[in-house]
């Protein structure tokens, strides 16, 4: 406990209050960012607003796009993520309930698509208070508590300021693992249930509750929270169904490819370099390394929840591998990384001692030290961290000479755009230096790695190749493409 003034105050109070400040300077200090699938919710919630309905209608469009000029950067209707239900009138691929959560939000600030991109911001902070105050007031210890809290305000806040649903899906998939790990079976089945509305594999994780529940309890205590589960689970396909006669607008769209669900793309998901889970989660892994060596009394059937947890990050990270785009929009890290990896740092809580402190101060010094980086870099350095940009840590010449990632992220980062398979394939030999520039590395195919050199390499001395190697596949079977790490080019 802390002594302020004769009163004894949490420690993970402290800090609970000192994030929420936090953030709330940041999102009241920077503007908001319209990026990734951003203007849709935008103009979904201009719907919302406009009619009452999430019917979008030209109008609206034209409303929103002139005042953020849409024209240029995303497809409008009849293209783009829009589903057409007559002429003139469209619904939004994505599920619309996240844009109607913000429209009090949007009320407060005048209503207009001028005044509104604050809103998301400032639903997304309600989102993050909400899931700090509920971890606050849970009967977890305090060394949990400060863990969890210095976990997810660091990788929500990427994201607190996009017109996106991370932040509202790691919420409440937060706040619904403290109720579990409470024995609250109905609001935690529940908290789920509404974190699927917008990202739907989320529900894989009431994997963690229902295996606690014997089918005969199950009927004997908890049919009204199942019963309630089911049905919120069940409202975004009965919304989509209704108005389409769809259970999914975008899995039949050509934007999920469910044969993309391979253990190179897992990989890729997890430790990818540029926009992988690793950056967020390799302090986690220092926490938890510290935390079994140093010993301590834990909670029993620690481990148990613990591989529980964990089953159910892998559980809700499978369906989203069947994404087509995968060099999709971010900051730093994939957007679903932002709510895929709330499990996982559960995960290393539960196992957590009273004599973990040194865990807090690793995870809290390394995330620190991130998040200076990421000041520097937008800041002094004028960098970006977007998903057209390799990370500095990426163009350092020994981690590039070994970083084989799949081929989109390679070759978009490397030409400055999103690239489809088929452009990728006509881009073909796409070539990358480190910042000392002492070797390319060129994605390509092996029986035209002599006609690449001659047309990449203007030096008079003869390449030699240092090392070579298949670029993973996204189905997980063999490519045609491979890497050529090449000194003197």
């Amino acid at each position: 406990m802390i002594s302020v003034r004769g009163y004894r105050v949490s420690p993970a109070y402290v800090i609970g209050v000192a994030a929420i400040l936090l953030q709330l300077c940041y999102v009241a200090l920077l503007k908001p960012l319209l990026l990734g699938d951003g203007p849709y919710y935008l103009i979904m919630q201009q719907a919302w607003i406009s009619t009452g309905t999430p019917v979008i209608s030209q109008s609206i469009v034209d409303r929103v796009a002139a005042v953020y000029k849409l024209y240029q950067e995303i497809p409008l209707p009849p293209g783009g993520l829009f589903y057409t239900l007559s002429p003139g009138r469209w619904i939004g691929f994505h599920h619309p309930f996240y844009s109607l959560f913000t429209v009090p939000f949007a009320w407060l600030f005048g209503g207009t698509p001028n005044g509104t991109l604050h809103s998301f911001s400032a639903f997304n902070l309600l989102c993050s208070m909400l899931a700090i105050i509920v971890l606050l007031r849970s009967r977890l210890t305090e060394v949990q508590k400060i863990f969890i809290g210095i976990c997810f305000v660091t990788s929500t806040t990427f994201y607190i300021r996009w017109p996106h649903p991370e932040v509202y899906t790691a919420a409440l998939l937060l706040i619904g693992i403290v109720f579990w790990l409470e024995g609250r079976i109905a609001p935690a089945l529940a908290c789920l249930a509404l974190s699927s509305w917008q990202n739907p594999s989320a529900i894989f994780a009431s994997v963690i509750l229902l295996h606690s529940v014997s089918p005969i309890e199950a009927l004997r205590k908890h049919v009204p929270a199942l019963s309630l589960f089911i049905a919120l689970s069940l409202v975004p396909y009965f919304y989509t169904y209704a108005l389409t006669a769809k259970w999914s607008i975008i899995g039949s769209s050509g934007f999920i490819d469910y044969q993309q669900i391979s253990i190179n793309k897992w990989i890729s998901l997890v430790f990818d370099l540029n926009q992988g889970m690793i950056i967020l989660l390799a302090p986690v892994v220092v926490a938890a390394v510290i935390s079994l060596l140093s010993g301590g009394r834990r909670e029993g059937g620690a481990l148990k929840k613990s591989g529980w947890l964990l089953a159910a990050f892998v559980a809700i990270s499978i369906p989203v591998l069947a994404q087509i785009n995968w060099n999709s929009g971010q900051y730093l890290v994939l957007r679903y990384v932002v709510w895929l990896i709330v499990p996982v740092y559960m995960a290393v809580a539960v196992i957590l001692s009273e004599r973990s402190v040194a865990s807090c101060a690793a995870v809290a010094a390394l995330y620190f030290a991130l998040l200076s980086w990421v000041g520097y870099e937008l800041g002094i350095n004028r960098g970006s961290l977007n998903e057209l940009q390799n990370r500095p840590w990426v163009r350092i010449s020994t981690v590039l000479k070994y970083y084989d990632p799949l081929p989109e992220i390679f070759v978009a980062r490397a030409v400055g755009h999103q690239v489809s398979d088929h452009e990728l394939q006509t881009l073909l030999p796409v070539m990358v230096r480190p910042d000392d520039r002492i070797f390319s590395k060129i994605l390509g195919r092996e029986e035209g790695l002599s006609k690449y050199l001659l047309d990449l390499c203007s030096l008079p001395q003869t390449p030699t190749v240092l090392r070579q190697s298949p670029a993973p596949s996204v189905s997980g079977g063999s490519s045609d493409l491979q890497y050529f790490v090449v000194s003197g080019c």
